[in-house]
């Protein structure tokens, strides 16, 4: 159904459950079911693309942060240094 042709098999039992909620929403404001379903797993895709987005920002800060943290302590160490000389 989307680029990576997810399907609705594919979906986990809380994914089954909000699709089904899409689902039926679009269906009551008047979509056709064929539609309704495509927009229904295209915004749980959509949905999965995010959460991925946002655990791959928080992994990059993450080691963002690590890496400022590393270079700090090589400035400290560095500036000792040239202390005691």
């Amino acid at each position: 159904m989307t680029d990576e042709g997810l399907q609705f098999e594919d979906l986990s039992d809380k994914e089954r459950a909000l699709y089904r909620l899409y689902r039926d929403r679009l269906i009551e404001e008047g979509i056709r079911i064929v539609i309704a379903e495509r927009a229904a797993l295209e915004r749980i895709w959509r949905t999965r693309k995010r959460e991925e987005w946002e655990c791959f920002r928080a992994d990059d800060l993450h080691a963002k942060r690590a890496r400022w943290r590393h270079e700090k302590r090589l400035r400290k160490r560095q500036s000792g240094r040239d202390d005691l000389r």
